[in-house]
């Protein structure tokens, strides 16, 4: 199995890697190293774990099949669909009234294609994106 590993600062990539490894074990041990790097003064340390749903095409591929049968791919008429999750370590951020602005995190997936990475990464972006977006919006009333 392989993991799909992103480094985002500041609602922009910094950085993309896909590993060797169970997406469980991974998450555990980005999740330790980000207690290093975490000031327990200025932001939380959060992992939140969200699900994200893949379409492939039916038959599915045979490359592809290794990295997401554990998590019981399904057939919906003509294509297929699997649940994968994702994990977001969120360990610079700050509260501005009830919304959370997060400045570094690091997001964990496991790998079904290069162009299904790209699909959540962008995702990933646009969820950051919005919870900032909607604090500006907050200031302005």
């Amino acid at each position: 199995m392989r993991t799909v590993v992103v480094r985002i600062e500041k609602d922009e990539v910094a950085g993309i890697e896909v590993l060797d490894g169970d997406i469980y074990a991974t998450v555990k041990e980005y999740a330790k190293r980000g207690i290093d790097t975490w000031n327990p003064t200025t932001s939380d340390f959060l992992v939140l774990r969200d699900a994200y749903t893949v379409e492939l095409p039916v038959p599915i591929p045979r490359d592809v099949l290794p990295h997401i049968e554990r998590f019981s791919p399904k057939r919906v008429g003509d294509r297929a669909e699997v649940t994968i999750p994702i994990f977001e370590i969120i360990y610079g951020n700050e509260w501005i009234g009830d919304n959370m602005v997060s400045d570094r995190a690091i997001a964990l997936f496991p790998y079904v294609t290069d162009k299904h990475t790209e699909e959540i990464v962008k995702s990933i972006l646009m969820s950051l994106r919005e919870g900032r977006e909607g604090d500006e919006e907050g200031d302005v009333e």
